[in-house]
């Protein structure tokens, strides 16, 4: 299996375990956890505390790396022999 092929099934494989009902629900728990809908700059007593800010960009790198492997999944680019199926069938 050649390196393309090999990122698009493990693509996929994130695409199928975080758009199922209970990997959805988990995801949504990720994108509270990982900082995906707020800041990650954290106050400290001296202003911003910047290892703990570069601690939470960290976990929300993780969420980040999901969600791309989730846009990678569903991109029609990365299926071209299935675009050329669905083209030969509306002819």
């Amino acid at each position: 299996m050649d390196e393309q092929r090999k990122r698009l099934a493990i693509a996929q494989d994130f695409r199928d375990t975080f758009r199922s009902l209970p990997g959805a629900r988990v995801l949504e728990r990720l994108k509270i956890f990982c900082h995906g809908e707020f800041t990650t700059v954290a106050d400290g007593p001296a202003g911003v505390d910047p290892y703990k800010t570069l601690f939470r960009e960290g976990e929300r790198n993780v969420l980040l790396f999901i969600e791309a492997q989730l846009e990678a999944a569903d991109n029609p680019v990365n299926h071209p022999d299935k675009a050329a199926t669905e083209e030969e069938g509306e002819e």
